[in-house]
């Protein structure tokens, strides 16, 4: 259960979603970079996403909106958890 690249829409409980995903799956453990929305409960979301996870560990560098659960947020992230 894991799309190939540039799909509109990720899975809703794969494993992962490929590169250049515009949604990010929901219950994922991880999201490939440059995905659009990252995933809801997922542990993780990779560089260059535009919003961050809502409950996951960490979040990727420049992300623009942190996620608001997190232990960590990566790098030059405009919003703070």
């Amino acid at each position: 259960m894991s799309p190939l690249g540039a799909i509109l829409v990720g899975d809703v409980l794969g494993g992962s979603i490929s590169i250049g995903a515009l949604i990010g799956d929901i219950f994922s453990r991880s999201i490939s970079i440059r995905a659009l929305v990252g995933d809801v409960l997922g542990s993780r979301i990779g560089v260059g996403a535009l919003v961050g996870d809502i409950l996951g560990s960490s979040i990727g560098i420049r992300a623009l909106v942190s996620d608001v659960f997190s232990r960590s947020i990566g790098v030059r992230a405009l919003v703070g958890d």
